[in-house]
C-alpha cells in the first residue's frame, strides 16, 4: 500500500535526520488526507494507518481533509502548527503537501519537520518537500498491454483483474529519468512490447523495468 510505504520512508528519514530529537520521544505524525469517500483516499489511509501501527515511535496527533487542496492545506496545517508541535506530514496527494509546506515556510518553523505526498508532481520550486510516490500514471499502459494480450492469445480470467503495486519513491533514480521522458513526451523510446503476454520471458510490468526496455542510443539524442 502506497500509504503504508510513505509513513515508512518518511520515518527512516526522519531518523536519519543530523539533528533528530532524542530517539526515545515519539515523533507527531499529522495526515492530511484526500476526501471521506473515494477508493484511493480510503486505501491510502488504510496503508498509512498499518505503517503506524507497526511503528510504535510513531504518535498519530491529527488529521484532516483538505480535500486534495494545496490552499486548504496550507490554512489548515497552520492553524495545527500554531497549538502543537508536529514532526512528520503524510499528505495523500502532492499538492497537500506543497500546501503544508507553505505553512512551515510563513511560519519559520525552527525545527525539522519531513513532508511526503503522492503523485510524482514535486515540481514545484517554490514549496519543494522531501518525498513523493508515484507511477500510476502508467497504469493506462499496464491496460493496454493487458488487453493486447487478451487480443492475441488467451489470457485466464484470473489474470485479467489484478493488483498492482506501481508506485515508486522520488529516491529511486528511476523516477528523474520517468518524469524527464514523460514531461518530453519521449515515451516512444519505451518498448512496450517487453511487456507482451505471448513472450515466454516478459517483463513484468513496473517502473523500474520500464527503463530496461528503453533503447540506450536513441533516448540520448
Amino acid at each position: 500500500m502506497v500509504g503504508k510505504q510513505l509513513i515508512n520512508d518518511l520515518a527512516r528519514m526522519y531518523e536519519s535526520l543530523p539533528n533528530k530529537i532524542n530517539a526515545n520521544i515519539s515523533r507527531n505524525i499529522l495526515a492530511l488526507h484526500g476526501d471521506h469517500n473515494t477508493q484511493a483516499s480510503l486505501e491510502r489511509k488504510r496503508g498509512l494507518i498499518e505503517g503506524l501501527l507497526n511503528n510504535k515511535r510513531l504518535q498519530y496527533i491529527d488529521s484532516t481533509v483538505a480535500n486534495w487542496s494545496k490552499q486548504q492545506a496550507y490554512q489548515k496545517v497552520k492553524g495545527i502548527l500554531k497549538r502543537t508541535r508536529i514532526d512528520i506530514i503524510w499528505a495523500a496527494n502532492d499538492s497537500m503537501a506543497f500546501g503544508a509546506k507553505k505553512a512551515i515556510l510563513e511560519l519559520k518553523v525552527e525545527y525539522p519537520i519531513m513532508i511526503g505526498g503522492i503523485n510524482w508532481d514535486i515540481d514545484d520550486n517554490h514549496y519543494p518537500v522531501d518525498l513523493s510516490y508515484g507511477g500510476h500514471v502508467t497504469l493506462g499502459a499496464k491496460s493496454l498491454i493487458m488487453l493486447k494480450g487478451i487480443h492475441d492469445i488467451y489470457v485466464p480470467e484470473n489474470q485479467r483483474h489484478q493488483r498492482v503495486n506501481i508506485f515508486e519513491s522520488s529516491l529511486n533514480p528511476v523516477f528523474n529519468f520517468f518524469t524527464k521522458r514523460l514531461k518530453n513526451n519521449a515515451l516512444e523510446y519505451y518498448n512496450f512490447s517487453k511487456f507482451n503476454y505471448v513472450l515466454k520471458n516478459r517483463l513484468s510490468f513496473t517502473i523500474e523495468n520500464l527503463e530496461k526496455t528503453v533503447d540506450i542510443t536513441i533516448s540520448k539524442q
